[in-house]
């Protein structure tokens, strides 16, 4: 029997567009964002790559702050990793550098 070992990077990518309505936040919120990190913390054998644009992680903040310390308890457990891009979720080669540096500055700092 051939025993190889393949790895699997499953990365996730959260977004809802800024002015958005908020019933839609809350939904994808309960019916998609919060279930998965449910899922996560029974399931610390798995290990997985998160984005959040920046409006989520705005909207996150305002509305359900304790999920962010659900996602702080991932990281330090090195469960999850979290992938970076523009804020805005903008198409970055497409926009000057300036703007790139700042969607990208944006997304760090918060």
């Amino acid at each position: 029997m051939d025993e190889r070992k393949f790895h699997l990077l499953f990365g996730v990518h959260n977004h809802q567009p800024v002015g958005n309505f908020p019933q839609v936040f809350e939904e994808g919120y309960k019916k998609a964002y919060l279930p998965f990190i449910e899922v996560l913390e029974r399931h610390p054998e798995v290990k997985v790559s998160l984005h959040y644009s920046g409006s989520l992680w705005e909207w996150i903040e305002s509305e359900h702050p304790h999920f962010l310390k659900r996602i702080k308890d991932l990281l330090e457990k090195g469960q999850i990793e979290i992938l970076g891009g523009g804020f805005y979720e903008p198409l970055l080669p497409l926009i000057p550098l300036k703007d790139v540096k700042g969607q990208i500055g944006m997304m760090n700092d918060f």
